[in-house]
Protein backbone atom coordinates (compact mmCIF):
# COMPACT_ATOMS: atom_id res chain seq x y z
CA UNK A 1 0.00 0.00 0.00
CA UNK A 2 1.32 3.25 -0.83
CA UNK A 3 1.82 5.63 2.37
CA UNK A 4 0.22 8.76 1.55
CA UNK A 5 2.10 11.26 4.68
CA UNK A 6 4.83 10.40 6.39
CA UNK A 7 3.75 9.84 10.08
CA UNK A 8 4.67 12.50 12.66
CA UNK A 9 7.08 12.10 15.00
CA UNK A 10 5.56 11.81 18.68
CA UNK A 11 7.10 13.68 21.82
CA UNK A 12 5.82 14.17 25.29
CA UNK A 13 7.03 14.54 28.50
CA UNK A 14 8.01 10.91 29.23
CA UNK A 15 6.93 9.13 25.45
CA UNK A 16 8.69 9.58 22.21
CA UNK A 17 7.94 7.88 18.83
CA UNK A 18 10.34 8.28 15.32
CA UNK A 19 8.86 7.16 12.24
CA UNK A 20 11.46 4.53 10.84
CA UNK A 21 13.87 5.28 7.98
CA UNK A 22 12.97 4.30 4.44
CA UNK A 23 15.03 0.78 4.98
CA UNK A 24 13.00 -0.19 7.86
CA UNK A 25 9.55 1.22 6.98
CA UNK A 26 8.67 -1.91 4.96
CA UNK A 27 8.56 -3.98 7.94
CA UNK A 28 8.71 -1.11 11.16
CA UNK A 29 6.16 1.60 12.23
CA UNK A 30 8.53 3.23 14.02
CA UNK A 31 10.98 3.08 17.38
CA UNK A 32 9.64 4.46 20.37
CA UNK A 33 10.78 4.97 23.98
CA UNK A 34 9.36 5.70 27.41
CA UNK A 35 11.05 7.28 30.52
CA UNK A 36 9.05 7.14 33.58
CA UNK A 37 8.79 5.57 36.76
CA UNK A 38 4.99 4.92 36.18
CA UNK A 39 2.59 2.85 34.40
CA UNK A 40 2.81 2.63 31.16
CA UNK A 41 -0.51 0.66 28.88
CA UNK A 42 0.14 -0.85 25.41
CA UNK A 43 -3.32 -1.75 23.93
CA UNK A 44 -3.82 -4.11 21.23
CA UNK A 45 -3.52 -2.95 18.27
CA UNK A 46 -2.13 -6.17 15.88
CA UNK A 47 0.99 -5.14 16.10
CA UNK A 48 4.44 -6.81 17.68
CA UNK A 49 6.70 -4.56 20.01
CA UNK A 50 10.27 -5.71 20.29
CA UNK A 51 11.60 -3.76 23.74
CA UNK A 52 14.88 -3.34 25.46
CA UNK A 53 14.42 -3.35 29.30
CA UNK A 54 17.75 -1.87 30.69
CA UNK A 55 16.43 -2.13 34.64
CA UNK A 56 13.85 -4.81 34.02
CA UNK A 57 9.85 -4.31 34.21
CA UNK A 58 6.27 -5.73 35.51
CA UNK A 59 4.11 -7.06 33.00
CA UNK A 60 0.31 -7.85 33.64
CA UNK A 61 -2.11 -9.33 30.83
CA UNK A 62 -3.75 -12.44 31.94
CA UNK A 63 -1.00 -12.71 34.31
CA UNK A 64 1.37 -10.08 36.14
CA UNK A 65 4.78 -11.56 35.67
CA UNK A 66 8.30 -9.90 36.79
CA UNK A 67 11.10 -9.25 33.90
CA UNK A 68 14.94 -9.08 34.28
CA UNK A 69 16.98 -7.18 32.40
CA UNK A 70 16.58 -8.45 28.73
CA UNK A 71 14.75 -8.04 25.26
CA UNK A 72 11.90 -9.37 24.99
CA UNK A 73 8.84 -9.50 21.94
CA UNK A 74 5.10 -8.42 23.16
CA UNK A 75 2.31 -9.43 20.66
CA UNK A 76 -0.37 -7.33 20.86
CA UNK A 77 -2.89 -9.15 19.05
CA UNK A 78 -5.62 -9.87 22.08
CA UNK A 79 -5.72 -7.70 25.10
CA UNK A 80 -3.74 -4.69 26.29
CA UNK A 81 -0.61 -4.80 28.43
CA UNK A 82 0.54 -2.62 31.59
CA UNK A 83 4.12 -2.22 32.20
CA UNK A 84 5.22 -1.03 35.37
CA UNK A 85 8.11 -0.22 37.98
CA UNK A 86 10.28 0.45 35.08
CA UNK A 87 12.57 3.27 34.26
CA UNK A 88 13.20 3.28 31.01
CA UNK A 89 11.94 1.11 28.02
CA UNK A 90 12.87 1.34 24.03
CA UNK A 91 10.88 -0.58 21.67
CA UNK A 92 10.39 -1.03 17.56
CA UNK A 93 6.60 -1.46 16.54
CA UNK A 94 6.87 -4.10 14.14
CA UNK A 95 3.48 -4.30 11.37
CA UNK A 96 1.57 -7.50 11.65
CA UNK A 97 2.76 -8.95 8.96
CA UNK A 98 5.76 -9.33 10.23
CA UNK A 99 4.98 -12.44 12.21
CA UNK A 100 5.75 -14.84 9.41
CA UNK A 101 8.80 -13.78 9.05
CA UNK A 102 10.28 -14.64 13.09
CA UNK A 103 13.41 -16.70 12.84
CA UNK A 104 12.49 -18.52 16.00
CA UNK A 105 8.62 -18.23 16.47
CA UNK A 106 6.28 -20.00 14.29
CA UNK A 107 2.77 -17.64 13.29
CA UNK A 108 1.14 -19.73 15.71
CA UNK A 109 3.30 -19.17 18.91
CA UNK A 110 2.63 -15.45 18.24
CA UNK A 111 -1.11 -15.82 18.17
CA UNK A 112 -1.38 -16.72 21.55
CA UNK A 113 -0.83 -13.44 23.55
CA UNK A 114 2.40 -14.57 25.38
CA UNK A 115 5.59 -12.07 26.10
CA UNK A 116 8.64 -13.86 24.62
CA UNK A 117 12.03 -13.67 25.40
CA UNK A 118 14.70 -12.81 22.85
CA UNK A 119 17.81 -12.45 25.18
CA UNK A 120 19.45 -15.51 23.96
CA UNK A 121 19.47 -14.48 20.66
CA UNK A 122 21.11 -10.70 20.63
CA UNK A 123 24.57 -11.04 20.01
CA UNK A 124 26.69 -9.92 22.89
CA UNK A 125 28.16 -6.80 21.08
CA UNK A 126 24.52 -5.43 20.38
CA UNK A 127 23.88 -5.69 24.30
CA UNK A 128 26.97 -4.05 25.03
CA UNK A 129 26.12 -1.38 22.11
CA UNK A 130 22.33 -1.11 23.84
CA UNK A 131 23.62 -0.46 27.17
CA UNK A 132 25.89 1.83 26.49
CA UNK A 133 23.04 3.90 24.47
CA UNK A 134 20.95 6.67 26.47
CA UNK A 135 18.26 7.86 24.05
CA UNK A 136 15.69 6.98 21.25
CA UNK A 137 18.52 7.88 19.03
CA UNK A 138 21.14 6.47 19.81
CA UNK A 139 19.63 3.36 20.51
CA UNK A 140 18.47 2.69 16.72
CA UNK A 141 20.86 1.29 15.76
CA UNK A 142 21.37 -1.68 18.26
CA UNK A 143 17.90 -2.08 18.22
CA UNK A 144 17.90 -2.66 14.50
CA UNK A 145 20.76 -4.66 14.54
CA UNK A 146 18.92 -7.36 17.50
CA UNK A 147 15.91 -7.21 15.26
CA UNK A 148 17.87 -8.47 12.37
CA UNK A 149 18.70 -11.28 14.25
CA UNK A 150 15.08 -12.25 15.52
CA UNK A 151 13.28 -11.31 12.05
CA UNK A 152 14.14 -11.91 8.63
CA UNK A 153 12.91 -8.18 7.70
CA UNK A 154 13.79 -8.55 3.99
CA UNK A 155 11.39 -11.47 3.21
CA UNK A 156 9.03 -11.65 0.96
CA UNK A 157 5.56 -10.35 1.02
CA UNK A 158 3.09 -12.53 -1.80
CA UNK A 159 1.04 -10.12 -3.22
CA UNK A 160 -2.37 -11.56 -2.54
CA UNK A 161 -1.98 -12.24 1.18
CA UNK A 162 -0.65 -8.52 1.21
CA UNK A 163 -4.19 -7.55 -0.87
CA UNK A 164 -6.50 -9.81 1.85
CA UNK A 165 -4.64 -8.34 5.29
CA UNK A 166 -5.76 -4.99 3.04
CA UNK A 167 -8.92 -5.92 2.58
CA UNK A 168 -9.28 -5.97 6.64
CA UNK A 169 -7.54 -3.35 7.45
CA UNK A 170 -8.99 -0.50 4.96
CA UNK A 171 -12.56 -1.27 5.77
CA UNK A 172 -11.42 0.10 9.83
CA UNK A 173 -12.56 -3.52 10.70
CA UNK A 174 -16.27 -3.21 9.00
CA UNK A 175 -16.23 -5.94 6.78
CA UNK A 176 -17.84 -9.25 5.62
CA UNK A 177 -16.55 -12.84 5.34
CA UNK A 178 -18.63 -13.25 2.40
CA UNK A 179 -17.99 -9.87 0.85
CA UNK A 180 -14.29 -10.15 0.77
CA UNK A 181 -14.68 -14.21 -0.09
CA UNK A 182 -16.59 -12.45 -3.18
CA UNK A 183 -13.59 -10.16 -3.88
CA UNK A 184 -11.13 -12.90 -3.64
CA UNK A 185 -13.03 -15.37 -5.70
CA UNK A 186 -12.62 -17.91 -2.80
CA UNK A 187 -15.05 -19.94 -0.54
CA UNK A 188 -15.53 -18.34 2.90
CA UNK A 189 -14.02 -21.50 4.39
CA UNK A 190 -10.91 -21.58 2.15
CA UNK A 191 -10.32 -17.49 3.13
CA UNK A 192 -10.54 -18.33 7.06
CA UNK A 193 -8.12 -21.10 6.90
CA UNK A 194 -5.54 -19.17 4.82
CA UNK A 195 -6.04 -16.19 6.70
CA UNK A 196 -5.68 -17.71 10.24
CA UNK A 197 -2.48 -19.45 8.86
CA UNK A 198 -0.43 -16.64 7.49
CA UNK A 199 -1.55 -14.21 9.89
CA UNK A 200 -2.22 -15.76 13.26
CA UNK A 201 -5.59 -14.05 13.15
CA UNK A 202 -9.25 -15.03 12.11
CA UNK A 203 -10.60 -12.41 10.10
CA UNK A 204 -13.25 -11.38 12.58
CA UNK A 205 -10.70 -11.52 15.66
CA UNK A 206 -8.22 -9.18 13.25
CA UNK A 207 -11.36 -6.77 12.53
CA UNK A 208 -12.13 -6.53 16.01
CA UNK A 209 -9.09 -5.04 16.60
CA UNK A 210 -8.70 -2.86 14.20
CA UNK A 211 -12.18 -1.32 14.64
CA UNK A 212 -11.39 -1.11 18.26
CA UNK A 213 -7.93 0.77 17.20
CA UNK A 214 -10.05 3.37 14.97
CA UNK A 215 -12.31 4.22 18.02
CA UNK A 216 -9.19 5.21 19.85
CA UNK A 217 -7.95 7.36 16.73
CA UNK A 218 -10.91 9.08 17.06
CA UNK A 219 -11.23 9.48 20.89
CA UNK A 220 -7.73 10.59 20.53
CA UNK A 221 -8.50 13.65 18.02
CA UNK A 222 -11.00 14.59 20.26
CA UNK A 223 -14.10 13.11 19.51
CA UNK A 224 -16.77 12.77 22.20
CA UNK A 225 -17.79 9.68 23.33
CA UNK A 226 -20.64 8.47 21.42
CA UNK A 227 -20.05 10.18 18.17
CA UNK A 228 -16.84 8.37 18.02
CA UNK A 229 -18.00 5.03 18.71
CA UNK A 230 -20.75 5.80 15.78
CA UNK A 231 -18.28 7.28 13.68
CA UNK A 232 -16.18 3.66 14.31
CA UNK A 233 -18.89 1.50 13.08
CA UNK A 234 -20.28 0.42 16.21
CA UNK A 235 -24.20 -0.21 16.69
CA UNK A 236 -25.00 1.21 19.61
CA UNK A 237 -22.84 2.84 22.76
CA UNK A 238 -23.32 -0.78 24.48
CA UNK A 239 -21.45 -2.13 21.39
CA UNK A 240 -18.86 0.26 21.68
CA UNK A 241 -18.24 -0.17 25.20
CA UNK A 242 -18.27 -3.64 25.17
CA UNK A 243 -15.40 -3.46 22.74
CA UNK A 244 -13.19 -1.15 24.86
CA UNK A 245 -13.47 -3.30 28.33
CA UNK A 246 -13.11 -6.73 25.96
CA UNK A 247 -9.71 -5.41 24.53
CA UNK A 248 -8.51 -2.61 27.30
CA UNK A 249 -10.80 -3.69 30.61
CA UNK A 250 -12.10 -0.02 30.75
CA UNK A 251 -14.81 1.82 29.17
CA UNK A 252 -14.75 4.50 27.06
CA UNK A 253 -15.67 7.22 29.28
CA UNK A 254 -12.42 5.57 31.12
CA UNK A 255 -10.08 6.03 28.61
CA UNK A 256 -10.51 9.76 27.96
CA UNK A 257 -10.60 10.45 32.07
CA UNK A 258 -6.99 8.20 31.80
CA UNK A 259 -5.97 10.49 28.90
CA UNK A 260 -3.00 11.48 30.25
CA UNK A 261 -2.09 7.63 30.95
CA UNK A 262 -3.03 6.49 27.28
CA UNK A 263 -1.64 9.96 25.62
CA UNK A 264 1.13 7.61 23.55
CA UNK A 265 -1.30 4.76 22.44
CA UNK A 266 -4.31 7.65 21.69
CA UNK A 267 -1.39 9.77 19.46
CA UNK A 268 0.03 6.44 18.07
CA UNK A 269 -3.61 5.59 16.64
CA UNK A 270 -4.10 8.64 15.41
CA UNK A 271 -0.78 8.25 13.33
CA UNK A 272 -1.77 4.98 11.92
CA UNK A 273 -5.01 6.13 10.76
CA UNK A 274 -5.02 9.87 10.04
CA UNK A 275 -1.45 9.43 8.02
CA UNK A 276 -2.72 5.97 6.50
CA UNK A 277 0.21 4.09 7.98
CA UNK A 278 -1.50 0.35 7.90
CA UNK A 279 0.72 -2.28 9.52
CA UNK A 280 0.95 -3.22 5.71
Amino acid sequence: MNVKKVPQEITTATYRELPAGDRLSREVECFWSVESKNEMILPPDGTLNLVYAPNGLFVSGMEHIRLPKGVYLFPLNKWGLRLSRFQNLYGIRLKLFTARYFKHFSVEDLSLAEVYSCTEWVPLSVHAELQQSGNLSSIQKPMAAALSEIVDIRGSVEEVSSAKLNFVLMSYGKCRVEEMADNFGVSRQSLRCDFKKRFGYSIKSLASIWQFNYLLSLLGRGYNVLDAILEAGYYDQAHGTNSCKKFLRMSPGMIVRKKHELQYALKSAVNRFEFKYYPH
